[in-house]
């Protein structure tokens, strides 16, 4: 079994979600109506309900504080993927190809000719091959590092799903047990014990994924610094014995 792709289970996850508000809103309209039907001389009999009712409805509402952390800023783990390919296919295989070129066996400067210049420049070529390399491994640690942050989102909403749909499905369960008043205790007390397992769950979740996304902006730091750091790094050509015609001599 394949697991499902990454925009594909978040954009399950956010039905969930808004199919939880939509059950709890029918769930509750329900409660409302069972009480309706209770004579008010028999009010303080339900009092302990009411008050269960107000308790599941604060409960609900540290449920939606949770989720809201999360559920306007989705993340999009294919695109990371994507993007990561590109930094291979359009980077690092095209600094590849540039490095290909330059090799000794390659360059015509010191099979044509001889002297100082041909030998200046055969003695910059290594260098540069190497820092040329080095900008290669860059591209693949970018890729690597956008490939960790896309897996780690597809993680935390395959994580979610979970959460969301014990959720869901304890809420239908609650509506189906909310049939008489008598039963609105039993229905609410499903309801209280879902959401005080998935809150503490959801948040432990998004914990996770931040002490991730912390890691990966070091990565990122560390790679934008090497980058800062090309041009510093390119091994100049001493032109000071290569600009006298003497400098040259056809091999």
């Amino acid at each position: 079994m394949t697991a499902p792709g990454g925009t594909a289970i978040i954009d399950r996850t956010l039905d969930d979600l808004r199919a939880i508000e939509e059950k709890f809103r029918e769930f509750m309209d329900k409660v409302r109506d069972l009480l309706d039907w209770v004579p008010s001389a028999l009010e303080t009999l339900v009092q302990p309900v009411i008050d269960l009712v107000n308790y599941v409805n604060g409960k609900f509402g540290e449920y939606l504080l949770a989720v809201q952390r999360f559920k306007d800023d989705v993340g999009d783990p294919d695109k990371l993927k994507q993007v990561g390919r590109q930094w291979i296919e359009e980077f690092s295989h095209t600094v590849d190809e540039i490095a290909g070129t330059l090799h000794l066996d390659k360059l015509k400067a010191n099979i044509q000719w001889q002297g100082r210049g041909a030998e200046t420049y055969k003695a910059a070529v290594p260098a540069q091959l190497e820092h040329l390399d080095s900008m290669k491994d860059l591209g693949e640690q970018m890729r690597d590092s956008l490939t960790s942050l896309a897996n780690g989102i597809e993680s935390f909403w395959l994580a979610m799903k979970v959460i969301v749909g014990g959720l869901l499905a304890a809420i239908v369960s609650a509506i189906l047990s909310a049939v008489t008043v008598m039963g609105l205790p039993l229905a609410l007390g499903i309801i209280s014990a879902a959401i005080s397992m998935a809150v503490p769950a959801i948040t432990g979740t998004i914990v996770a994924i931040e002490a991730l996304l912390d890691v990966i902006e070091t990565e990122q730091n560390s790679i934008q610094a090497k980058v800062d750091d090309l041009g510093d790094r390119w091994e100049p050509t001493i032109t000071t014995t290569m600009s006298h015609p003497g400098d040259w001599r056809v091999n």
